[in-house]
């Protein structure tokens, strides 16, 4: 899977980043515990039994506690990766039925959504559009932005469709196949770039684990009503983040092939400058990088950069 093919090359997010979401569970439970038992039956007695522990006793329950929230926070983020894949739709065999259902569904909202944008385009190049016809023109075209550009690569949720859409793009407008080029561009990238992209794909990580440790908070049900709603807000309100997330790490990685698929080019050495036969050609490179195939891939060459090309990136090892 493309995403998963980046994941290795990011930058790791801080132990802070990962363990606030763990406190903040843990301290609703505590909350909660205290709230079901009561004040002199709870927080009072803690604070009394920690009280009476011995300097070094307490720095050792400190220790663990504080231990505790680190492991129970790399655990959830280990989980992350697995998490994101079932929010973006790959589901269990067992669940193909719904999995169809839903993108069943999404397909005819992609269908009338394109059919709405046709009969739009088609007004406004002949009579002009409405302050309406303006406003709903985005909407649609925004839409369609955040879906792939053929029914049949369309998943089940919002948050698949995102990220689909931005590892079908690359294919799309420059015939080059993200998940087999991805790996090769990353090495030629520059360092900002790089940076950028592990930030966008921290930050879809992040949301991902603010969610699980959100739906998590329903194990406080049986000490307080609460945990009900905050766990449906704060798992709700991370979905919603993460759905942004998400579209700013696919423009990122879309922007990536814009901009530095010609460096691609030249350090594989099958340099181009007809841009009528780009798609072609990058087909061609897709199948030369997959399977090695020279007789059928494009035309290599020992001096790869072409006349007038900028210099490629600067090697991100040796920044």
């Amino acid at each position: 899977m493309f995403w998963e093919s980046i994941s290795g090359k990011i930058a790791d997010r801080l132990t802070m980043q990962i363990a606030a979401p763990a406190v903040g569970f843990w301290v609703s439970g505590l909350l909660a515990w205290i709230v079901a038992v009561g004040w002199s039956g709870s927080g009072e007695r803690l604070l009394h039994w920690f009280g009476g522990l011995s300097g070094a006793e307490q720095v050792i329950v400190a220790a663990g506690v504080l231990l505790g929230f680190v492991v129970s926070a790399s655990v959830v983020d280990q989980l992350a990766p697995t998490v994101l894949r079932l929010l973006e739709g790959y589901w269990p065999r067992g669940l193909g039925w719904l999995r169809r259902s839903l993108t069943d569904a999404r397909s005819r909202r992609f269908n009338s959504a394109q059919a709405k944008l046709g009969r739009l385009e088609t007004k406004r190049r002949k009579e002009g559009l409405t302050a309406t016809d303006t406003f709903e023109f985005a909407r649609l075209d925004r839409q369609l932005r955040r879906m792939p550009s053929a029914p049949d690569l369309l998943m089940p949720t919002r948050l698949g469709n995102i990220l689909r859409a931005g590892e079908a793009w690359p294919r799309d407008k420059y015939g080059l196949d993200a998940v087999v080029c991805w790996p090769r561009l990353w090495l030629i990238l520059p360092q900002q770039a790089r940076t950028d992209l592990a930030e966008a794909r921290g930050a879809l990580n992040r949301s991902v684990v603010v969610g699980i440790w959100g739906a998590l908070l329903i194990v406080w049900i049986p000490l307080t009503w609460w945990a009900l709603p905050v766990a449906v807000i704060v798992a709700t309100a991370a979905y919603q983040r993460s759905l942004g997330a998400a579209a700013v790490f696919a423009d990122l990685v879309e922007a990536a092939f814009d901009d530095f698929r010609e460096s691609l080019y030249r350090q594989v050495g099958t340099p181009h400058s007809d841009r009528t036969e780009e798609p072609r050609r990058g087909e061609l490179l897709t199948t030369y990088l997959w399977r090695g195939e020279v007789s059928n891939g494009p035309e290599i060459v020992t001096d790869a950069r072409t006349p007038g090309a900028p210099e490629a990136p600067p090697d991100p090892a040796s920044a």
